[in-house]
C-alpha cells in the first residue's frame, strides 16, 4: 500500500508538472541504467544546472533548477528555536502541522535572516528536492552543503484533499512522497522565493482550499497554507478541479 501511495503521488506530481502553462518538466537526477528504455537511459526532462545549487552567504541556498530559496539549516527550530518545540521529544525540532504553519509566521514576524516572505513548502516545492539518482538523498543535499537534515518526514503547505486531517510530506533520507496525519510529529525546511532565473517554472499544486488539524475548512487569509498562497506558475483552463491534491 505505501509503495502503491508513493507511486500514484508521483504520477500526480508529473501531471501537475506536465500540465501547468510555461512549466517544463526537469530530470529526475537518475542516470543508472536498470533495463532498456527506463529513466536512467532516457533522461528525459531538463537537465539541471551545474551547480545545482548556489550560496547566498547569508544562510540561504538559491536553487537555480527551481528559483526557490532554501535555508540552508534543514531544521532551523531544533538550531535556532528548541524552545519552540515542546511537541513530543522536546527541542528536536519534529512538530505537528499547524505548529509549522505558527513556526513559520513567528521567523517572518521576527525578519528571521532578515526576511518576512518565508513560508511551508507545497508538495511540488517540497518534492523538487528529491534527486531519483541517489539512494540516500539526505547524504546528497549534505554534500550539496544543506546541513541538519533530519532523516523523518519534512512537512508541506499541502493538505490531502481525500482526508483533509492529513498532510503531503517528503521523507528526505530516501525520498517517498506521502502524507500524514496533521497531529503526528514533522520536521519544518523553510522556503522563500519565486521562479527567477530558473530553468523550470514549477506549477501550483491546484490546492485553493484550507483546513485545520482536524481536517474541516476553514477560511485560507492568514494560514500559510498552499491553498492561500498557491505558489506556482498558474494552471491552464480548463483543467479539471478533480486533479487537485
Amino acid at each position: 500500500m505505501k509503495n502503491l501511495i508513493n507511486c500514484l503521488s508521483l504520477m500526480m506530481i508529473l501531471f501537475f508538472v506536465t500540465h501547468a502553462a510555461a512549466s517544463q518538466l526537469p530530470q529526475s537526477g537518475q542516470t543508472v541504467l536498470y533495463a532498456n528504455g527506463d529513466d536512467g537511459a532516457i533522461r528525459a526532462g531538463i537537465t539541471w544546472p551545474n551547480p545545482r545549487f548556489s550560496d547566498n552567504r547569508d544562510g540561504t541556498f538559491n536553487d537555480n533548477l527551481t528559483g526557490l530559496v532554501w535555508s540552508r539549516d534543514a531544521n532551523t527550530i531544533k538550531n535556532h528555536n528548541p524552545d519552540f518545540d515542546g511537541d513530543a521529544t522536546t527541542g528536536d525540532g519534529a512538530v505537528t502541522w499547524q505548529h509549522a504553519l505558527d513556526y513559520i509566521k513567528k521567523l517572518n514576524s521576527e525578519k528571521y535572516l532578515g526576511y518576512t516572505d518565508w513560508r511551508l513548502p507545497n508538495l511540488i516545492e517540497l518534492a523538487s528536492l528529491v534527486h531519483q539518482g541517489e539512494a540516500v538523498n539526505s547524504l546528497w543535499l549534505s554534500g550539496e552543503g544543506f546541513y541538519s537534515i533530519e532523516q523523518g518526514s519534512y512537512w508541506s503547505s499541502s493538505s490531502s484533499m481525500t482526508i483533509p486531517r492529513m498532510a503531503w510530506s517528503v521523507i528526505n533520507n530516501t525520498g517517498p512522497v506521502g502524507f500524514s496525519d496533521k497531529g503526528s510529529m514533522g520536521y519544518v525546511w523553510l522556503v522563500r522565493g519565486g521562479q527567477a532565473a530558473a530553468a523550470v517554472a514549477l506549477p501550483q499544486t491546484g490546492q485553493s482550499k484550507c483546513f485545520d488539524a482536524l481536517g474541516a475548512h476553514v477560511a485560507c487569509k492568514g494560514t500559510g497554507q498552499d491553498g492561500e498562497l498557491r505558489m506556482g506558475t498558474a494552471w491552464p483552463a480548463p483543467v479539471s478541479a478533480t486533479m487537485a491534491i
